[in-house]
């Protein structure tokens, strides 16, 4: 089965702050929406710069979405769960 194609991409960097100890964290993002599908838009990201000294986040972390309202719920869910705050 062929794949959707893809009606628009970008990368962006997302910054966050950990609410407890203060340290910042720093993401590079893939964001991609496809022409069609079950979850069309995705972003990739990955993790940039050392590991906090308080906590360890993930190094890579993908997230499938119906639109992109969904998408961003999600990533704010994924930075709320290491008591992350975007910034």
């Amino acid at each position: 089965m062929a794949r959707a194609n893809i009606a628009f991409q970008r990368e962006e960097t997302i910054y966050g702050r950990h609410i407890r100890s203060r340290e910042w964290i720093e993401y590079k993002a893939k964001i991609i929406i496809r022409e069609s599908g079950e979850e069309p838009v995705s972003i990739d990201l990955e993790f940039q710069g050392i590991q906090p000294l308080s906590f360890e986040m993930p190094l890579k972390k993908k997230i499938k979405a119906e639109n992109v309202s969904k998408a961003f719920v999600k990533l704010l869910r994924f930075f709320r769960s290491y008591e992350i705050k975007m910034v």
